[in-house]
C-alpha cells in the first residue's frame, strides 16, 4: 500500500467547503476514482486546532499514483486551484510505502 499525506490549515469561514471537497466522498476522492489503483481517501481533523487537517489517500502503489498524475493532469490542477482559497496554507508531508 501506498500512501500520500498532505496537511493543511484551512480558512476558518471555509471548514465546511474544504471538509466536502476533501472528505472521502468529495471532488478529490471522485477523481482519484477515475484511476485504477486507488483505494481510498481519509480526512482527518485535529481534536485541538479545528483549522488543522490530514489527507491520507491509499493507493496500490506508487504507479498508480503516478498514473493518475499523468492521465488527470489537467482535472488535478483545475481541483487544485480551485482549492487555494480554502486554505491559509497546504504541505505535503510526504509519501509512504505500508510495511
Amino acid at each position: 500500500m501506498f500512501l500520500v499525506v498532505w496537511e493543511f490549515v484551512v480558512r476558518s469561514e471555509k471548514i465546511a467547503a474544504f471538509e466536502n471537497l476533501y472528505g472521502p466522498v468529495g471532488s478529490w476522492a471522485t477523481l482519484f476514482r477515475k484511476c485504477s489503483g486507488f483505494v481510498s481517501t481519509s480526512l482527518l481533523r485535529d481534536s485541538e486546532n479545528l483549522q488543522h487537517y490530514l489527507t491520507i489517500d491509499r493507493w496500490d502503489s506508487p504507479a498508480h499514483h503516478a498514473g493518475m498524475h499523468q492521465q488527470f493532469a489537467a482535472e488535478y490542477a483545475a481541483l487544485d486551484q480551485a482549492c487555494e482559497k480554502l486554505t491559509e496554507s497546504e504541505k505535503l508531508v510526504g509519501a509512504f510505502e505500508e510495511l
